[in-house]
């Protein structure tokens, strides 16, 4: 293995072939400048505190020099830029040298993320608990030169991306994320590179990526990144690149997978994200960038109302009108992301008054048109559209009660002509998720991992299959003659069954039980329905 020297010194920074002491002579030019002394009183104890740290480990790692010289290096290049921008505020030419040596010593710390395993927690250890340079690196970020204050959020980034390999959120996570300071000067960069450079937002795009670990160790991301990059995704006039804009909407998706991040969008913020959708009413976005970024605004949508308050929000703004509005307007694309998200809106056990306004705003005329728009398609043959179509139907069936106009309005939707092709859908589609049960059997058997045959499954239907069989056992609660094979109804109450009894605390679980214990419930009384 070469040795960290030889690694450090082959890493082509001038800062890696020789180190300045406080012996060295100065250049005559800089030994004439004036001197600011409040700044070097400043600086000077730090350094001289690093300088007794370096000093003690003397009989410590074989590192112990060359870190020296990188954490020195820095801070001297910190103290010299520091002091040459006040001297010469309003002569940017006499402190251009001092910004390249800070650029210079900023890159050189590239050098830790080369190291092996064994040495890099070694070194990686010293440099952020004994010498505690991600502070100064952190100041760094507010730095008025915006290239160095990017230099520095990379480095950010990789120092990061390298401790990602261990299992364990490591210490340069914690103690930026328990630093007040860090969250701030993130936002102040973001909202600099916005106005003054849009096209280099992925350096925060890249520093949100890594930092997306434990809540409890980040909940900085949740609680302020999280809802900044959700506003610049519903700003129309927002300057950053579509493509940027959907890169940034893909992490928010991802982040979305953590339940706690759905329970905490305002109401405003939802409303700005329907606002975008609905420039969609009677155009559609076009392809590339355009069209993907719309379908993540559509994605994250549904996503928020999985929480209780994400689905308060969208009732307080009222955004089953808005879809609606949607998916009966002149644009195409829009339609099938629309009913996407009131099938989301609709899929809880509390969405009852959001099942009513979907019936007063006119959703079942604009739900049966898109049913048979091009000739009865949805009638016919399967698609992902159709199917929410149908689950919206379905959940309608579920929420509204007996007694209520609105239901009386979703019954008569549904006569024996219909029901007859549905019918003759639901076989079909049947039929083509049966192909995949010999290779789900045998994976059972021999105890393999289901999830990809599960996955085709549903692309050919199954879900589909789920929805029009409790069609069907509510029709036939209601007075309709049609036959119900109610098999695949026990399977699907048995499979919600077996959660109820999880012994798991968290709000995500414990909302999902909630939903699970009423759909239990349905289709118990489905079932035992003659």
């Amino acid at each position: 293995m070469a040795s960290i020297d030889s690694v450090f010194e082959n890493a082509g920074f001038d800062g890696a072939k020789r180190r300045k002491t406080d012996d060295d002579a100065q250049p005559e030019e800089e030994a004439s400048l004036p001197k600011s002394p409040q700044i070097e009183d400043e600086h000077i104890e730090e350094r001289f505190a690093i300088q007794k740290l370096v000093d003690e480990h003397k009989d410590g790692p074989q590192e112990a020099d060359w870190l020296k010289g990188l954490v020195l290096d820095l801070e001297r290049a910190i103290t010299s830029n520091t002091e040459k921008r006040e001297l010469f505020a309003n002569e940017p030419l006499k402190f251009m040298d001092s910004e390249v040596e800070l650029e210079k010593a900023i890159r050189a710390l590239s050098v830790l993320t080369t190291t092996d395993d064994d040495d890099f927690i070694t070194v990686y250890k010293r440099f952020v608990s004994d010498f505690e340079c991600h502070v100064s690196l952190m100041q760094l970020l507010d730095h008025p030169n915006l290239d160095i204050a990017l230099i520095t959020c990379e480095i950010f980034h990789e120092l990061i991306t390298r401790t990602n390999d261990f299992a364990d959120p490591d210490a340069l996570t914690r103690s930026l994320w328990s630093n007040d300071d860090f969250i701030d000067y993130i936002m102040e960069l973001t909202d600099k590179i916005v106005r003054i450079d849009p096209t280099q937002i992925q350096y925060i795009l890249d520093m949100g990526d890594v930092m997306f670990v434990e809540d409890d160790i980040t909940p900085q991301l949740r609680t302020h990144i999280f809802p900044k990059f959700l506003d610049l995704l519903a700003d129309k006039k927002s300057p950053l690149l579509l493509h940027d804009r959907s890169t940034m909407a893909d992490y928010c998706l991802t982040w979305l997978t953590k339940y706690e991040y759905r329970t905490g969008v305002s109401a405003e913020r939802v409303e700005a994200l329907i606002k975008y959708l609905m420039a969609y009413v009677d155009k559609d976005p076009t392809k590339g960038d355009e069209e993907e970024l719309a379908g993540s605004i559509a994605g994250i949508l549904a996503y928020i109302l999985t929480s209780p308050s994400g689905r308060a929000a969208f009732a307080e703004v009222e955004g089953v009108d808005a879809m609606v509005r949607l998916m009966g307007g002149e644009g195409k694309w829009i339609k099938k992301h629309a009913a996407r998200i009131i099938k989301a809106a609709l899929n809880s056990y509390d969405s009852t008054e959001l099942a009513t306004v979907f019936v007063q705003a006119k959703g079942l005329g604009v739900l049966f048109k898109a049913l048979k728009a091009g000739k009865n398609k949805h009638y016919k043959t399967y698609s992902e559209y159709g199917e929410f179509l149908w689950a919206i139907y379905a959940s309608l069936l579920r929420l509204l009660p007996s007694d209520s106009p609105e239901r009386v309005r979703v019954i008569a939707k549904m006569d024996k002509a219909k029901l007859d092709e549905l019918k003759e859908l639901r076989d079909d589609t049947q039929q083509a998720v049966d192909t995949m049960i010999p290779a789900l059997e045998s994976a059972l058997a021999n105890e393999e991992d289901t999830e990809e045959i599960v996955t085709d499954m549903e692309m050919l239907g199954s879900r589909l299959v789920v929805v029009l069989d409790t069609i069907f056992a509510w029709m036939k609660v209601e007075g309709q003659d049609i036959e119900v094979d109610k098999e695949v109804l026990k399977q699907e109450r048995d499979n919600k069954a077996r959660y109820l009894g999880w012994d798991d605390d968290s709000n995500e679980y414990q909302e999902m039980m909630k939903n699970n214990k009423d759909i239990v419930g349905m289709l118990d009384y489905l079932l035992e329905s003659k």
